[in-house]
This record gives structure tokens, sequence and C-alpha cells, in this order.
């Protein structure tokens, strides 16, 4: 019998509303506050603490759900691969999608040229988002993307 946090996450890691980089994101601004707490040597409120349970196990749920389908697709080509071959690929669609799932490379303007670089390690999804993407582009949409990410920001 699934607890109420099981519930609870399962029906999060299947809602349309939350993303992997949104999940990301909230774990992580939970932890800060927890942290912040603890440091602070103040109690830490248990919906806190069951929040941090219930967004763990929707990140866990939405991982191995991922994991499953990518185990039943294994004889087609990446997605992303498919996508950026039709005409209509949007390089700025490329880039949200990679922070939706936590991405967090970021576009250097050095003068001449734009550069992307990779201080911080990125969600297991999005490394190999970008992994499988970056490496099907040519050149010429590496450089649109590398824009893309500097027009972007940060988040």
């Amino acid at each position: 019998m699934p607890t109420d946090i099981e519930k609870m996450s399962t029906e999060i890691a299947s809602s349309t509303s939350f993303d992997g980089y949104s999940l990301w994101r909230m774990q992580k601004d939970v932890n800060n506050q927890i942290f912040a707490l603890e440091r602070n040597q103040f109690p830490v409120p248990i919906e806190l603490a069951r929040l941090r349970a219930i967004i763990a196990k929707a990140r866990e749920f939405r991982q191995s759900r991922g994991r499953s389908r990518e185990a039943n697709t294994s004889t087609r080509p990446p997605e992303i691969v498919t996508a950026q071959a039709a005409k209509s690929f949007d390089v700025f669609d490329f880039v949200d999608h990679y922070r939706a799932l936590g991405g967090l490379r970021l576009a250097v303007d050095i003068g001449l040229a734009i550069k992307v670089r990779q201080w911080n390690k990125d969600t297991p999804e999005a490394e190999d988002f970008w992994t499988r993407g970056w490496t099907a582009l040519d050149p010429g949409r590496q450089s649109d993307i590398a824009r893309a990410l500097l027009v972007r920001g940060r988040y």
C-alpha cells in the first residue's frame, strides 16, 4: 500500500506542470532552506522535511520512468536528432528544454566567438540531452545554440 508521500510523488512526477528542471530547482531551494535553519540552530518544520521527501521521490519516479522509456525505444534514433533534422528546429526550444532538464552550461562572449562552458555539473537527463543533441548538430547550429544560451542568460 503506497504511502501519502509516494502517492503525491507519483502525481507530481506524472504531472505536466512540473518538468525535470523545476523539480530539481524546488529540491535545491528546499534543501537550502533546511540547511539555513540547521546552520542557525532552528528546528526544521516537519512540513519542510516532508516536502523534501516528496520532491526527491518525484524526481526518482520521473528518472526511473525515463529510463524505462529509453529501454523501450533503444532501436529508434534519439528524439533530439530527428527533431533537429527538421527544418523547423528552434535553437531557443533546444536551450529551454535543456534548461528544463537541469542543464547548467553557460555561454561566454569572448570577442570574436561565443563559447559554451560548463562550470557546474548537469543533471543526468540534461547531460544526455546535450550530448545527443550537440554532437548531432553542424557547427553553424552549434554557434546558434551558443548565442541562444547567451541570450537566455544564466537561468
